[in-house]
């Protein structure tokens, strides 16, 4: 946990202020997505074998392009599709 998260008083305004705390609570709720999704791979029927395969495929690109976004200074057109993955995996 970087040492600059959860600075703010009081402390529910990091959730949104803090950019540090924003990052970190974004990473961790992108790691839930992808264990969820795992666990949810592993429950659904075989009939579904396709979808399993797409929703695993579409958490993996979401992942990637959320790094490839942050590794690059945050590019306005990566993270919209960044944006546009999240519609595609919750939908």
């Amino acid at each position: 946990v970087p040492t600059e998260a959860f600075h703010l008083s009081p402390w529910w305004t990091n959730l949104w202020e803090n950019p540090v705390t924003v990052q970190l609570t974004h990473r961790w709720l992108g790691m839930l997505t992808a264990s969820f999704t795992v666990w949810l791979s592993l429950i659904l029927p075989k009939p579904l074998k396709i979808e399993r395969l797409l929703l695993g495929i579409l958490v993996g690109l979401q992942m990637l392009l959320g790094i490839l976004t942050l590794l690059n200074h945050v590019p306005t057109a990566r993270a919209t599709f960044h944006q546009l993955g999240a519609w595609a995996v919750f939908s």
